[in-house]
C-alpha cells in the first residue's frame, strides 16, 4: 500500500519580513540621442565624397609630378592673354608660372576649385530637403521625435563636414607633394589662407543648394539649378575679363570674391570678400530653414 505524504498542501511563498531591504528595479539605459540624421546623410553621400577626394588628390599629385616638365613650357604666353586670364579667372604672372605654387594656383586653386568641387557640394546640397521629399522618406524621418529644424540642420551640418573633409584632403595632398617630389615647396601660411577662402566659397555653395532644395521636391532639379547658378557666375566672371565695358559683370559673380590664385601667388587677401561669401552662404541656409518650416509637405 502506497504511503500517503504527510501534507499535500503546497508551501505558501515566504512573506517579506518587516524592515527588509527592497531591491530597486533596474531601469533601462537612456537612449542616446546623438546626431542620427547627420550620420545618415554622411553615409548617403560617402560615395560622392570619396570620388571628389580622389579627384582632388589626383589633380594635386599630378601637378607635383609634372612641375619639372612644366617649367620648360612657356605657360605665361598663353595665360597672360585676356582669353587665358578669363579661362582660369585669375592673373598669374609669368614668373610665378615657373614654380610649383604657380602651377597649383592655375590647375587647382583657380575658378576650377569653385566650379568643380563647389559645384559638387551645391549639387548634393540640392538634396537636403528635396531628396527625402521625392523618395517619401521625410514622413518616416519626421515621425520620429525630430523637429523639422533638427532634421534640416543636421543634414546641412553633414554637408559642412563634407566640405571640411575635401579641404583637409587637399592640404594633405599638397603636403604629400612636398614629401615625394622635388622643387615643390610652398608657403604654408598663404596656402592655409587660400584654403580658408576656398572654404568660404564652399559655405556659399552649401547655402545656395540648401535654399533651392527647400523650395523644390526633386533633388536633381534642385542640384542642377544650383550648379546652373555657379556656371552663370563663371561665365559672368570670364566675360568681364574680355572687355573693359563688361567689367561690371564680375561683381555679380561669386568667383570674383574668391580669388584663390591671388591669395596663393600674390599674397593678397580681401577679408570682406570671405565674409561676404560666408554671410551669403549662412543666409541661404537660414532662408532654406524658414521655407522648409513653413512648407506644406503634404501638398
Amino acid at each position: 500500500m502506497a504511503l500517503t505524504p504527510a501534507s499535500t498542501t503546497p508551501a505558501s511563498p515566504a512573506h517579506r519580513m518587516a524592515g527588509a531591504a527592497i531591491t530597486p528595479r533596474a531601469m533601462p539605459p537612456a537612449r542616446r540621442t546623438g546626431l542620427p540624421m547627420l550620420a545618415a546623410t554622411l553615409a548617403e553621400t560617402r560615395v560622392g565624397t570619396a570620388i571628389a577626394c580622389f579627384y582632388i588628390a589626383a589633380i594635386i599629385l599630378l601637378v607635383g609630378a609634372l612641375a619639372p616638365t612644366l617649367k620648360s613650357v612657356n605657360l605665361g604666353a598663353y595665360l597672360s592673354s585676356p582669353v587665358g586670364q578669363a579661362l582660369i579667372g585669375a592673373n598669374v604672372g609669368a614668373a610665378a608660372l615657373r614654380t610649383f605654387t604657380g602651377y597649383l594656383s592655375v590647375e587647382f586653386y583657380s575658378v576650377w576649385f569653385g566650379l568643380f568641387f563647389g559645384g559638387f557640394l551645391t549639387f548634393i546640397a540640392g538634396g537636403i530637403v528635396a531628396k527625402p521629399v521625392e523618395d517619401g522618406t521625410i514622413e518616416l524621418a519626421l515621425a520620429r521625435p525630430f523637429s523639422r529644424r533638427r532634421f534640416y540642420l543636421e543634414r546641412c551640418g553633414a554637408l559642412a563636414v563634407v566640405g571640411v573633409i575635401m579641404s583637409v584632403w587637399a592640404l594633405a595632398a599638397v603636403w604629400l607633394d612636398t614629401r615625394i617630389f622635388s622643387d615643390t615647396t610652398v608657403d604654408w601660411h598663404w596656402l592655409l589662407l587660400t584654403q580658408l577662402a576656398g572654404g568660404a566659397f564652399l559655405v556659399f555653395a552649401l547655402g545656395l543648394g540648401a535654399v533651392i532644395s527647400a523650395c523644390t521636391s526633386v533633388a536633381r532639379t534642385a542640384g542642377s539649378a544650383a550648379i546652373g547658378v555657379l556656371v552663370l557666375g563663371y561665365l559672368l566672371n570670364s566675360l568681364a575679363g574680355l572687355s573693359d565695358r563688361l567689367t561690371w559683370m564680375t561683381y555679380l559673380s561669386p568667383f570674383h570674391y574668391a580669388q584663390l590664385s591671388a591669395i596663393l601667388v600674390q599674397h593678397q587677401i580681401t577679408w570682406w570678400h570671405l565674409a561676404l561669401l560666408t554671410g551669403l552662404g549662412l543666409a541661404g541656409v537660414v532662408a532654406g530653414l524658414v521655407v522648409f518650416e513653413r512648407r506644406d509637405l503634404a501638398a
